[in-house]
């Protein structure tokens, strides 16, 4: 999403479900295209993550804090483990190891 000086507005929702209720929604506000820019991720009304552009020009990660961690220092570790790519090191390297064992081109 290259949004150059204008201020960039999207909306995000997932359908619902027949079997659940779960709705989540985000409004980004992304006013440059600066890496470490984030928005809050919404379940109704109540902040349940958050949508954090870790590098410039690209697609933001969505991040939810997970048992005894904030959203604050889920944030910072996704920031943390940032390299080359959009998603953070470890989860695409999990990620890289997994495509080439359904190939069959490693073992563990």
């Amino acid at each position: 999403m290259k949004t150059g000086k204008r201020a960039a507005f999207m909306c995000l929702k997932t359908p619902k479900r027949q079997s659940s209720s779960l709705r989540y929604s985000a409004v980004l506000r992304f006013k440059s295209n600066a890496s470490s820019i984030r928005s809050p991720l919404l379940h109704k009304g109540k902040i349940v993550g958050a949508v954090l552009r870790t590098r410039a020009d690209v697609k933001p990660v969505f991040v939810s804090p997970g048992y005894a961690i904030t959203l604050d220092e889920s944030i910072r570790i996704i920031l943390q483990c940032g390299g080359r790519y959009r998603i953070p090191e470890p989860v695409r390297r999990a990620h890289l190891l997994v495509n080439r064992l359904r190939q069959g081109q490693a073992a563990l």
